[in-house]
């Protein structure tokens, strides 16, 4: 996953996500120290901005609708940006709905299948077979 990342870009990362999604604060206030770090690491900085910012808002927005298929986005965009799945957890307001105790609805599969298409239509997501089962998957890889 993270071969080429040091902790401390990892933790720095994690903890704009988290000041971003839970605290309300912006993801441009971070920029400049976040390009810095990416700069020391030889990696590109507009990409992970990039898949950065689609991951708050995926985050942002399933916090909102608890939709299945934002959940499994999220999960895929926190491989991306280097986010352990103990701050993804946390993000996404605990392990869904049980955590709370709370009960939301499952959206129905029309709900799920209206925002895969509009994802994939923004070239987020792409759809693949694996195993005779269709699944979606990150549509184009974010560092080269």
């Amino acid at each position: 996953m993270a071969s080429g990342i040091s902790k401390e870009l990892r933790e720095y990362i994690e903890a704009i996500a988290e000041e971003v999604v839970l605290g309300g604060k912006s993801l441009q206030d971070h920029e400049r120290y976040l390009r810095r770090f990416c700069e020391a690491e030889s990696m590109d900085y507009e990409a992970l901005k990039a898949d950065l910012t689609d991951f708050i808002q995926c985050v942002t927005e399933y916090r909102k609708t608890k939709s299945k298929a934002g959940e499994r986005l999220a999960q895929l965009l926190a491989r991306e940006c280097f986010v352990g799945s103990k701050t993804l957890e946390k993000l996404m307001g605990g392990s869904g709905s049980e955590s709370k105790g709370e009960t939301t609805p499952a959206p129905s599969s029309a709900v799920v299948y209206v925002e895969a298409q509009q994802l994939m239509r923004q070239g987020k997501i792409g759809e693949t077979e694996k195993d005779g089962q269709r699944i979606l998957c990150r549509a184009a890889p974010c560092r080269q």
